[in-house]
């Protein structure tokens, strides 16, 4: 392997990019295309460990060059997408939703976004659409790993024995912790760089052999790259977000661009394909690229969040010609130094822009600068809110058990998800009130679907199943006296990938079978609770629809609330609603419908007439709202009084 340019990496690169934005931007099309970051950790790993052996072997190499080339490289197109995010933001988000994407832009500067993501919600969750910055948690795992490798390799270079031995050791230890959190803790599996290093130590292992044993990796170029590309392309196909990963699974992109890599310019498909102009041209501005299309496509979200798929193809496109011009007109500029002043002032110029990133986006986090917007209507708070606030939980989907006022005589058990948290602050405020009340013990957790026997594939959700099985034990303890069983039924049947096995088979809860299968067991547990004298409660979904939220375009460029009347509810919600009420009066339980208290046959209200917003998002209550207004909740507690 030659250390010259190479335009197959290049290639490489268009590749890992291009699966990345396409996963993005259209994600049922390529499922596994995030693992494009994984290709883009290998290639770094080679590519900036081949130059720090080469210069120590000459010894050339010092550390104030190493990080006067990555300021070059890194800093030039990242703090104009810094800058850009900061005014978009200033001109389209709330305060509360500015606040958080500056400390975003704060954590991006230091090259820590990852550590603040693995604090907050997953990577694919929702909320993941509306963090513009979310792509910067793979460049901050980079530039964490070149704060210690330079440096060892530096304390090793007259031993390549010990260089190899580090190499091995950090590598498999990587590696084995990465398999291990992903099947444990999935946030910290993804943005741990401690699961994360052994991906870039695959290409600086290739990196170490091209200096110190040349040729051993390259004696079969053409079944190397053949491999290696089947083994992306199956990564791209078979890895989705349910997956175990990173973990094993991971290594079908690594070490599929460990063999590319490895297979040398001049094997076939790395000379005809990945060399050829187009993937070329790609893989030179892929940094830019890679950098614009995820600030572009989370506000196209963040301002419409059913965007149809031509306003993302054009949004893409977009992204092409930024990165182009970034890459051309300012990118480049940077990149090479001509003569001594300005190999000094371009670094430098370059880290004061960085500084000053830092303090517009410290003052804005500080809530010293506010955006355009201004506070708003728009909720601060969601539905996990007071349980955060209140028991120290900041797990990703709040798998638990928290107990209101567990020293008092008669007790409420609740078992469901998040569509139960929502009301958990009611029920606190509502017990303080009424000394008599029931205290409560909320068994819940996001997606916990409370009916036995009901699994998804997706890995975040397997902590559900334990809690799941012990509240719903629980409804048989002496300790309540009555029980409440309560979910978003309209996603559990109509939009999501529940499924149960009965007879050998896998029905989805979409499906007829599956659905009756589920419904069967739900009606089962009401009857089982209410059999045993005990108070049963089925607990319906909110009402759903993507015309809740008071987070419009128009709201947003223009600074105009919505004030539209009722929105319709769908046919198939209002089918599930009848289906759910005529169970629990078969198996003598009690509804608590809130439909009743802000729906009617033509709609349902979207706020308060004072303008305050009654849905958080499509789907789940304002705190607020649900504080104030939720009473239909309070006979859960055998309030006197309360409203049936």
């Amino acid at each position: 392997m030659s250390a010259k340019y190479r335009p197959d990496i290049d290639g490489l690169r268009a590749i890992a990019v291009s699966s990345v934005v396409l996963f993005h931007a259209f994600p049922s099309l390529i499922p596994g295309g995030f693992v494009g970051v994984d290709i883009f950790f290998v290639i770094s790993g080679y590519l900036i460990s081949s130059i720090i052996l080469s210069e120590l072997q000459t010894g050339s190499f010092t550390i104030g060059k190493f990080y006067e080339r990555r300021v070059r490289r890194i800093f030039p197109a990242l703090s104009l997408v810094l800058a850009f995010c900061w005014c978009v933001g200033y001109l389209i988000l709330y305060s509360g939703e500015f606040q958080t994407l500056n400390q975003h832009i704060v954590a991006s500067v230091f090259f820590v976004e990852n550590l603040l993501l693995w604090h907050e919600s997953g990577y694919f969750d929702t909320s993941s659409l509306s963090k513009p910055l979310l792509h910067i948690w793979s460049l901050a795992v980079e530039e964490q790993y070149y704060l210690f490798w330079p440096l060892l390799l530096m304390a090793l270079k007259k031993s390549p024995r010990l260089i190899f031995a580090c190499l091995c050791t950090i590598m498999i230890g990587s590696l084995l912790y990465s398999i291990y959190l992903s099947m444990n803790d999935v946030e910290a599996a993804y943005y741990s760089p401690l699961s994360r290093f052994w991906e870039i130590m695959i290409g600086s292992a290739l990196a170490y052999a091209s200096i110190y044993r040349p040729g051993t990796f390259s004696r079969f170029g053409n079944l190397q790259s053949a491999t290696g590309a089947l083994a992306i392309v199956l990564a791209l196909w078979l890895i989705n977000e349910k997956s175990y990963f990173p973990g094993l699974w991971a290594l079908l992109p690594t070490v599929g661009a460990f063999l590319l890599i490895s297979a040398g310019p001049d094997s076939w498909f790395n000379r005809h394909v990945l060399s050829s102009r187009i993937l070329v041209a790609i893989g030179l501005i892929s940094y830019p690229l890679y950098l614009w299309h995820w600030p572009l496509l989370s506000f196209l979200h963040i301002l419409n969040p059913d965007a149809a798929w031509y306003y993302r193809a054009v949004v893409v496109g977009i992204c092409f010609v930024l990165a182009a011009a970034t890459f051309l007109l300012f990118e480049k500029r940077f990149r090479v130094a001509k003569g001594k002043p300005k190999s000094i002032l371009a670094p430098l110029s370059l880290v004061v822009a960085m500084i000053v990133m830092a303090g517009a986006g410290y003052s804005a986090s500080a809530q010293r600068l506010s955006s355009r917007l201004g506070t708003g209507k728009l909720p601060t708070d969601n539905e996990w809110t007071f349980v955060q606030d209140n028991f120290g939980n900041r797990d990703a989907n709040m798998v638990g058990v928290y107990r209101l006022y567990p020293e008092r005589a008669t007790q409420t058990l609740f078992v469901g998800d998040s569509q139960v948290a929502q009301y958990a602050e009611r029920l606190s405020a509502i017990g303080m009130q009424n000394p008599e009340a029931n205290g409560a013990a909320l068994y819940i957790g996001g997606g916990c679907i409370p009916i036995q026997g009901i699994f998804t594939d997706d890995v975040r959700r397997k902590e559900c199943w334990s809690l799941r099985d012990k509240g719903l034990h629980a409804t048989s303890s002496d300790e309540f006296t009555s029980a409440v069983i309560g979910g978003s039924w309209a996603w559990y049947f109509t939009d999501s990938q529940f499924y149960v096995d009965a007879g050998g088979n896998r029905y989805t809860l979409t499906s007829p079978r599956g659905r009756q299968i589920a419904m069967a067991r739900l009606e089962g547990q009401l009857r089982e609770i209410s059999s045993s004298g005990k108070k049963a409660f089925l607990l319906l979904g909110n009402p759903g629809s993507r015309y809740f939220s008071l987070d419009t375009t128009k709201a947003r460029l223009f600074a105009t609330q919505n004030t539209s009347g009722p929105v319709a509810i769908d046919k198939a919600q209002m089918t599930l609603r009848a289906e759910l009420t005529a169970l629990a009066a078969r198996a003598g339980a009690e509804v608590i419908d809130p439909f009743n208290s802000l729906c009617t046959a033509a709609g349902c209200l979207v706020q308060t007439g004072d303008g305050t917003p009654i849905f958080k998002d499509t789907s789940h209550f304002n705190p607020a709202w649900a504080l104030a207004h939720a009473d239909f909740i309070d006979r859960t507690l055998n309030v006197k009084g309360s409203r049936q």
